[in-house]
């Protein structure tokens, strides 16, 4: 089971993953990105918003990717087993829901947390979700948006982050858009 979430995930982050000859429109092209990751982190940690989305059993990431530029992006699959990915989702929305603002680090500007971001109409995925929230402590007007992909035992998050609300939720789509056509490939 392993080796076959693992095939499919590179293949997800090969496919998802803008190359430097198609940024996403009206983006430069990454300067520079990591090597896809192979990781075994089974501690559950689906997401930092709200002090942390966190699935006690039954996450793995398999594969990540990012790319930082004046655009932050980041892939990453996770391989599910022994829990649903309804119930991951579930728990991304929850905790998204649970707080309007929370402290990324102590005596730094509070985190502001929009949930419920629509995404795109999606073919791929069995299910989605998305939020964005500031990241004030780390830049003045720094947003991420973070968004969820499921399709049977993997979930795909998509990261998308840069220096303005606006634009961070103008990217998102497009990203969520190209992990969403690898999902169809996958069957």
């Amino acid at each position: 089971m392993r080796h076959a979430i693992t095939l499919v995930c590179a293949g997800l982050l090969t496919a998802c993953s803008p190359s430097p000859a198609e940024p996403p429109p009206s983006s430069p092209a990454p300067t520079a990105s990591t090597p896809d990751s192979k990781l075994a982190i089974t501690d559950g940690r689906l997401s930092a918003v709200c002090l942390g989305a966190r699935v006690d059993l039954g996450v793995s990431t398999s594969r990540r990717r990012f790319w930082d530029a004046p655009l932050y992006l980041e892939e990453q699959v996770f391989g599910l087993v022994g829990v649903s990915g309804a119930h991951v989702l579930d728990t991304v929305r929850a905790k998204a829901h649970s707080c309007k603002t929370y402290v990324g680090e102590i005596n730094k500007p509070l985190r502001e947390v929009e949930p419920d971001v629509e995404l795109p109409g999606l073919q791929g995925a069995d299910d989605s979700y998305a939020f964005c929230h500031s990241l004030a402590d780390v830049g003045e007007g720094q947003w991420d948006c973070e968004a969820f992909l499921l399709r049977g035992d993997l979930i795909v998050k998509v990261t998308v982050g840069t220096d303005s609300e606006e634009l961070v939720r103008s990217f998102l789509p497009t990203m969520v858009m190209q992990a969403d056509q690898t999902l169809m490939k996958v069957g």
